[in-house]
């Protein structure tokens, strides 16, 4: 698994024009705020892995569009190397959250959000 690149942001920018969600993915990253202002680092660390994954299943959700089902797997393949849509669940759990614990996700989105206006 690689860290997540600047190519990246463009694929995420275009599952996020192409499945609508911008708002969606507003409302999850103004959580991000609330996050970064916990003083515990473990609840900061809990918190910031599970808004990564809610932004995860965000775009899982997306794939009742076939066109963007295909955008994802080839963003996260790229990501991560592996065939995603070969994957058992529980593999998928586990490569997503390590995603999610490599990289700034909230950071990713947002990233990718606002080169979707």
């Amino acid at each position: 698994m690689r860290k997540i690149q600047t190519q990246d942001v463009f694929k995420l920018a275009r599952i996020i024009k192409k499945a609508d969600l911008k708002e969606k993915l507003k409302t999850a990253l103004g959580q991000s705020t609330s996050i970064s202002k916990i003083d515990n680092e473990n609840l900061r660390e809990q918190k910031t892995e599970e808004l990564g994954i809610s932004l995860i299943m965000l775009l899982m959700e997306a794939c009742c569009d076939s066109e963007v089902e295909t955008m994802i797997y080839e963003l996260l393949e790229g990501i991560t190397g592996k065939k995603i849509k070969e994957m058992e669940l529980d593999e998928l759990i586990e490569t997503v959250n390590g995603i999610a614990t490599e990289n700034n996700l909230s950071s990713f989105f947002n990233m990718a959000g606002h080169l979707t206006i």
